[in-house]
């Protein structure tokens, strides 16, 4: 009997741990496809930018508008922080970056990994890098936020609407088990 009625309540929670795990694996899965869509979208993004502005382009520059465009970039540095080459532009020039980043990466071997906002609506993902040996320096890499956070963004909705269909299956598991233990 008490086996009997460890399964009548083991089950509800059984069918909801499954369907949460399900959640959990459609979410991750479609996080990581979404994820392969993220340079062919940048480079399409950016084209069809240049080809807004200028309708007989065909292709764009090596030269990444940071404010504009999803793509990755690079920017140079040189030992005392100023910008010195690079691909990645901000407002038309390359962009300098806080000192107190170089003040704390200045002697590692590792990189700084960091969100930066150089202006309202631009987040980008950076990682500064020191140059060691030549001249020194330090070489900053980054790439715009906005579609991590899109797909962040869409992650929370099927994951609050999962664990809502969780929730709800749960309700009705533990009500069929407490109504079949009144019979």
């Amino acid at each position: 009997m008490q086996t009997r009625d460890a399964l009548r309540y083991f089950i509800p929670l059984a069918l909801g741990l499954t369907a949460l795990t399900a959640v959990v694996y459609v979410n991750d899965q479609q996080l990581l496809r979404e994820g392969a869509n993220e340079p062919q979208l940048a480079m399409a993004q950016d084209l069809a930018n240049a080809l807004g502005a200028s309708p007989g382009a065909t292709t764009t520059d090596a030269m990444v508008q940071i404010e504009l465009s999803l793509s990755p970039y690079v920017v140079v540095y040189d030992s005392y922080g100023n910008p010195v080459g690079g691909t990645g532009l901000l407002e038309g020039v390359l962009p300098a970056i806080p000192s107190g980043i170089f003040d704390v990466i200045r002697g590692k071997d590792s990189p700084d990994l960091l969100t930066w906002q150089p202006e309202a609506g631009v987040r980008e993902a950076i990682a500064v890098v020191p140059v060691n040996g030549g001249a020194g320096g330090f070489v900053m890499g980054g790439r715009s936020l906005e579609y991590v956070e899109h797909e962040e963004s869409a992650l929370t909705r099927r994951t609050a609407f999962g664990w809502l269909i969780v929730m709800l299956a749960a309700l009705l598991g533990s009500y069929i088990a407490v109504r079949l233990r009144k019979r």
